[in-house]
C-alpha cells in the first residue's frame, strides 16, 4: 500500500498538465513516477478486458469506451496505490471520474487518507476552463472522433464534482507554468 504521507496524487481534466507536474515532481523529489495510462496496458490482462469490445469502442464512440472502461480504471487505481510504496501518481482523467456513483465512491475511499490529492484545472470558471483545454489542444491520436466529442468529454470532466471531492487542494495552472505549478504542490508538501 502506498505511503500516504510520500505520495503525491495529481488528478484533473485530460489537458491540465498532470503529466508535466508529474515527471517535475518525480525529478524534483526523486519519487517514483506512476502513471496510470502506462500502467494499465500491463493490467489489462488481469483483468480480463474485452480487448476486442474496447477497440470497437474506441473507433467508433469515445464516450461509450470510457464508461465500458470504468471498472477498470477503477481497479487500475487500487491496484496502483497497493503496488507501490510512495511516489508521483498522474492519475489520467478517467481515472477519478465515472458516471457509476458507486465507482465515484469506491474511488472517494480510497483516496481519502491520502493528504496530496492536488487537483489540476485551468480555471475556477467552467466555461473558462473548457476553452483553456480546447485552446491547449484537440489531439484525434487520443481517439476523439471530432471536435464537438473532444469538448462533451472535457466538460464532463471539467464539470464533474468527484474530482472537488477527493482533492486537497485544487490548483489552477491557466496563467502558471509547471515549474510554477509544481513549486506549489512542493510547498504543500513543507508545510
Amino acid at each position: 500500500m502506498a505511503d500516504p504521507n510520500k505520495s503525491i496524487i495529481l488528478i484533473g481534466p485530460t489537458g491540465s498538465g498532470k503529466s508535466t507536474v508529474a515527471s517535475i515532481l518525480h525529478s524534483k523529489l526523486n519519487y517514483p513516477l506512476i502513471e496510470l495510462d502506462e500502467l494499465k496496458k500491463n493490467y489489462h490482462n488481469d483483468f480480463a478486458l474485452d480487448q476486442t469490445e474496447a477497440t470497437r469502442l474506441r473507433e467508433s464512440n469515445f464516450e461509450e469506451m470510457l464508461k465500458f472502461l470504468e471498472p477498470f480504471s477503477a481497479y487500475s487505481v487500487e491496484r496502483a496505490l497497493s503496488e507501490n510504496a510512495y511516489g508521483v501518481f498522474d492519475l489520467g482523467a478517467s481515472y477519478s471520474v465515472f458516471e457509476d456513483e458507486l465507482l465515484n465512491q469506491k474511488i472517494q475511499d480510497l483516496l481519502k487518507g491520502y493528504p496530496y490529492v492536488v487537483m489540476l484545472i485551468p480555471s475556477k470558471d467552467i466555461e473558462r476552463s473548457i476553452q483553456v483545454l480546447l485552446e491547449r489542444g484537440y489531439d484525434n491520436s487520443e481517439g476523439y472522433q471530432n471536435m464537438a466529442v473532444w469538448e462533451r468529454i472535457a466538460r464532463k470532466f471539467v464539470d464533474s464534482s468527484n474530482n472537488q471531492k477527493i482533492a486537497k487542494k485544487i490548483i489552477y495552472t491557466d496563467k502558471l507554468s509547471p515549474e510554477e505549478v509544481s513549486n506549489q504542490i512542493l510547498e504543500m508538501i513543507k508545510a
